[in-house]
């Protein structure tokens, strides 16, 4: 068997192969990595990286055609558009930092507009003023590989590799995606990560990654539960 050779900056697919490959914290069959298996996931990454480029193509010529004094509402969808081609950004391979920067320039310019539009009116200015906040945080989120694997339309985590997958990352990234869950949620995933590092031999080197990540969510779970990320951008 060929061993697999994994990219420096791999898609959404590729990244969850690479996580998986050898790691005693995955089911055992979930542990075995071909070369044919990163090959496969490179394609379906290329697949995604084309729709993304696609969509975020359609959406500047969208913006390029919108008249001076569009309707609000058009521009609302065109902000919901960006949202996700955002995220999608984030499952490409190299996570598309140019694009990213194009959409936070639409999305400010589009902000522009709608300001102007509001006028003096406190209310509008103020829901104008959330939204912003709310959709910072969302890029910030989106930012993270692993918050942008775990929220992505089509999931490339599967349920019984979510635990194993939050202990392999770094810690910081971990709690961040900690933070997508509700209360009952976290304590369920904490419970299941103490088992999975409890299992690990002391030689393993990712045991000690998976101690801190633990670490964290004993720390969230002790501490009061923010938002999720469904809720924080559940009013765009």
């Amino acid at each position: 068997m060929t061993e697999p050779r994994f990219s420096a900056q791999p898609g959404a697919h590729e990244r969850q192969l690479q996580r998986r490959a050898g790691n005693p914290l995955f089911p055992p069959a979930r542990r075995n990595v071909t070369a044919a298996d990163v090959k496969h996931a490179r394609l379906q990454d290329l697949e995604v990286a084309r729709a993304v480029e696609k969509e975020f193509r359609d959406i500047l010529d969208a913006a390029a055609g919108l008249e001076r004094r569009a309707d609000m509402e058009v521009l609302f969808r065109l902000k919901l558009r960006i949202d996700l081609c955002y995220a999608g950004c984030s499952g490409v391979p190299g996570g598309a930092p140019e694009m990213k920067a194009a959409l936070r320039r639409l999305v400010e310019a589009i902000d522009r507009v709608q300001r102007r539009a509001a006028g003096n009116d406190p209310l509008a200015l103020a829901e104008l003023d959330e939204e912003a906040r709310a959709r910072e945080e969302h890029f910030r989120l989106q930012d993270v590989p692993l918050v942008a694997d775990l929220t992505r339309e089509d999931p490339v985590v599967e349920a019984d590799e979510l635990v194993a997958t939050l202990l392999t990352e770094p810690p910081e990234e971990a709690a961040a995606a900690f933070a997508l869950f509700d209360d009952a949620q976290r304590r369920q995933v904490r419970d299941q990560a103490r088992f999975l590092v409890a299992g690990l031999e002391p030689a393993e080197p990712r045991r000690d990654n998976a101690r801190r990540v633990l670490a964290r969510f004993d720390d969230l779970c002790a501490g009061p539960a923010g938002p999720t990320e469904t809720q924080r951008i559940g009013g765009h």
